[in-house]
């Protein structure tokens, strides 16, 4: 309810993105001699969806803003700075004087603020693979960044996982251990739903491998590189504009494998050409936006 001495503005919003919750929580702290109120009569704001852009109206002003992204927290934001700017002035109307018939010249437009649209993200990670077939399995730690602009991003990452023994019997001492070191550059993309985003990233991955020899004779340990192809599913939730945390079902696929045997001609394994995994992470927006 409006305080006295101050107006009511009431809010229309049509459409999902944004709500009018939303709209509502960005406007009132910018709101100055103003009081939203659902049973204003005196002066309307209006906020429509239409897809890939939104217009906001008051006070015979009016803009429509592009946005294929659809970031609804982004909308509200550049909404309630645009109303604010656009309201007339705040002072009540005397009660006892009749409206004036004369035509209320135009208010002048103010556009948004520009804002900055690539943004950088720093992404840590935790995750679990598994190589179908092969009996292997790892866990894994990891940090992705991510240069991004509007629904668009490129994101290199890396990480660590712990040692496996794929194609080895169980039960029986391991005849060698594979640890990998994971890398990859991406290109993603990523629909915004309110607090929620879905997207994909996919893009050149490549393995460091590391191989330990155990319990055969004269064991050795040696490197390779196994270049590949990654695609990740993004689930993300948003905590504020800053912060998010994601969910990441991965799929990494290498059409090389090596061969790991004894000298001279014995063959023990070789390494898996997919693996499955899931991880679970941040991401924490450091510049721009």
């Amino acid at each position: 309810m409006a305080a006295e001495g101050e107006r009511r503005l009431g809010l229309r919003v049509q459409g999902a993105c944004p709500s009018r919750k939303l709209v509502a929580s960005e406007l009132s702290p910018l709101l100055r001699g103003y009081a939203l109120d659902e049973a204003s009569s005196e002066l309307t704001a209006d906020v429509e969806d239409l897809g890939e852009s939104y217009r906001i109206s008051v006070a015979g002003a009016s803009r429509e803003v592009r946005d294929p992204a659809r970031q609804c927290l982004e909308r509200a934001r550049v909404a309630g700075v645009f109303l604010a700017l656009n309201l007339p002035s705040p002072e009540p109307p005397p009660a006892a004087v009749a409206r004036s018939l004369a035509p209320r010249p135009d208010v002048p437009e103010v556009a948004p603020p520009p804002r900055a649209k690539a943004a950088l993200e720093l992404r840590p990670f935790a995750g679990v693979e598994v190589a179908p077939g092969a009996g292997a399995a790892s866990t894994g730690l990891g940090l992705g960044a991510s240069l991004r602009d509007g629904a668009w991003a490129i994101t290199l990452l890396g990480a660590a996982t712990t040692s496996t023994t794929p194609y080895q019997p169980n039960g029986v001492p391991p005849r060698f251990e594979l640890r990998r070191f994971p890398f990859a550059a991406l290109v993603g993309w990523e629909a915004s739903l309110g607090m929620l985003g879905v997207g994909f990233e996919l893009g050149p991955a490549l393995d460091l491998l590391r191989f330990d020899g155990k319990a055969v004779p004269r064991p050795d340990q040696a490197l390779r590189v196994n270049p590949g192809a990654r695609l990740d599913v993004v689930l993300r939730v948003r905590a504020s504009r800053h912060l998010a945390a994601e969910l990441l079902p991965v799929v990494s696929w290498f059409p090389r494998t090596y061969l790991v045997g004894v000298e001279p001609s014995q063959l023990l394994a070789e390494t898996p050409r997919f693996w499955l995994g899931v991880s679970l992470g941040l991401s924490y927006q450091v510049w721009g936006g």
